[in-house]
């Protein structure tokens, strides 16, 4: 404004933010206010590269159409050339959830690059509502971790959110990632993670804001601490709201332990742990079961019903068969012990019974108890 003429000359910054308000031009709409502590400093300029780093930012919008928000660790950034960010810290984007440390926020891509993303969790829209009609959240009890990828908040030219596009967010994995089983409310952290995980291969989510738990599945390999040899699965969402998988094998059966066994039917991971339900071949012994609960170093279950097969070569091995037991293998010390229960273990054609506990080992079928011939 020129008070001697009393002229207003409009200049290129108003011209922008009247087309932007109008929906004309794309604009952001990134705000942050930096609040310190008295005599502390809000902001520090390196000279040598002109970065900028502030502090006092516990919270960063990046775009509230697309619900991607940044939080700070130690509420500091670095702000660099063009609006460009770097901060440690958590993103949220949608219903998933970023932490790591080393994010790099690029302006004109209006895209998060991501190498060191310690840990990925997800939420999800329940069947149920809150009283203002919108459905409540929950989460996914699995934590995805080791992750390297990027997150592209929405298109380059559409920050403002003017046009929809309820696409984006999109996060892409460039790296594979992991799953671990190893949470003490897991049988005690008995699935250790350096030799218990799921590798998860590189991947794309879209529609961070609105996907459902059933649209999420995770290509990948199962290294289950040798209890089963590697094999490729895909994650889903389990009934305990865990990333697992039900898997049937086929009719040949799959071997256990370092083919200290073998196993058939259906094979399946949550965080309630690595159950099977079908039956197990170990010697001349077949045991059937709905809860196998494998761990890295035993089975154990109470099974439904159990037979012996009667070997007459090598080591022999009477038949018998039993229901109900309790059955713990070791098989890397070459074991499996049937305990005592109500019922007793028949033997020999039935005319046996025999009240107590059953070992089958390669040296052949031993037990302590009461054993009845019948006469």
């Amino acid at each position: 404004y020129d008070s001697e003429s009393k002229v207003f000359t409009t200049t290129p910054k108003l011209r922008e933010a009247l087309r932007a308000r109008n929906g004309a031009q794309d604009y952001d709409a990134i705000l942050f206010n930096s609040e310190n502590k008295k005599n502390q400093n809000n902001a520090i300029l390196d000279l040598s590269n002109f970065n900028l780093t502030i502090f006092g930012i516990p919270q960063i919008n990046l775009s509230d159409t697309q619900n991607v928000k940044v939080y700070p660790k130690n509420n500091s950034i670095i702000l660099k050339k063009n609006r460009d960010m770097e901060f440690d810290g958590e993103i949220r984007a949608g219903l998933v959830s970023f932490k790591g440390d080393g994010f790099k926020f690029d302006y004109d891509a209006f895209s998060i690059n991501m190498d060191k993303v310690v840990s990925m969790n997800f939420d999800y829209r329940t069947d149920k509502y809150d009283n203002k009609g919108n459905r409540m959240l929950s989460n996914i009890t699995s934590t995805m971790e080791n992750i390297t990828g990027s997150l592209r908040i929405d298109e380059p030219n559409n920050k403002s959110g003017l046009k929809r596009r309820p696409s984006y967010p999109k996060f892409a994995s460039k790296k594979d990632s992991y799953i671990y089983y190893d949470d003490p409310a897991i049988f005690g952290g008995i699935y250790k993670r350096d030799k218990f995980y799921f590798k998860v291969y590189p991947y794309e989510i879209d529609s961070l804001n609105t996907f459902e738990k059933e649209s999420l599945g995770f290509k990948g390999e199962l290294n289950s601490a040798d209890i089963f040899a590697p094999f490729q699965e895909t994650l889903v969402v389990q009934p305990d709201q865990s990333l697992g998988f039900s898997r049937k094998v086929d009719t040949t059966g799959v071997t256990l332990y370092k083919s200290k066994g073998k196993f058939y039917n259906t094979i399946k991971l949550s965080n309630e742990g690595l159950i099977g339900k079908g039956s197990i071949k170990y010697l001349s012994s077949m045991s059937n079961s709905n809860d196998f609960l494998f761990f890295p170093d035993s089975c154990v279950s109470i099974l439904k019903s159990m037979t012996i097969e009667r070997t007459l070569l090598g080591i022999e091995y009477p038949n018998g068969n039993a229901k109900q037991h309790l059955m713990k293998w070791r098989p890397y010390q070459n074991t499996m012990k049937f305990f005592k229960d109500k019922t007793p273990f028949n033997l020999y054609d039935n005319q046996v019974t025999f009240n107590g506990d059953l070992v089958i080992e390669p040296l052949g079928l031993r037990g302590n108890g009461i054993l009845d011939v019948k006469t």
